[in-house]
């Protein structure tokens, strides 16, 4: 009698190798996007936490005001000329070589809404915008806007 044994297959075919190759190039290119995505949210959060540092910073001032003895009122709370908002401003605005120093929004615009008056307190509203160009697919930027209310306290007249 003549026996016949069939020798088994060890190993992949090239075919189970492509379509592994092709599964795996898949979920590489995912996580790929996953990572610039990742990205684009660190580099958005880490100018918003600069413009809350800068929106503080601003508040700071205005409290520095309240702390002259002489201010009976509210703190002067509007962007006109010689007003400490007005100082706070051109300071993060300017783009001169000594401003290295201060945290740097790139096109960074500060505006001041109008104040809201009550009895007892002030409330300010504060913008921030900038131009995010890192990561768009075209040359326009998209502008991100972060904004802040201060809330001051006024000073009642004190008698003498």
């Amino acid at each position: 009698m003549y026996c016949v044994t069939h020798k088994r297959q060890q190993g992949f075919t090239m075919i189970e190798v492509l379509v592994a190759l092709l599964v795996l190039s898949i979920g590489l290119a995912g996580l790929a996007a996953l990572q610039i995505s990742s990205l684009q949210y660190v580099h958005s959060s880490h100018y918003r936490s600069m413009a809350s540092a800068i929106a503080l910073d601003m508040e700071e001032r205005l409290w520095l005001d309240l702390a002259d003895n002489t201010l009976t009122g509210c703190p002067t709370v509007t962007s006109g000329t010689g007003t400490t908002l007005a100082t706070a401003i051109s300071d993060w605005n300017r783009t001169t070589a000594n401003s290295a120093s201060l945290l740097r929004i790139p096109n960074l615009q500060v505006s001041v809404g109008a104040a809201t008056t009550g009895t007892r307190t002030t409330e300010v509203p504060i913008t921030l915008s900038w131009g995010e160009q890192r990561f768009s697919d075209t040359d326009a930027s998209t502008t991100e806007s972060f904004t802040y209310t201060m809330r001051m306290f006024c000073r009642a007249a004190v008698s003498s």
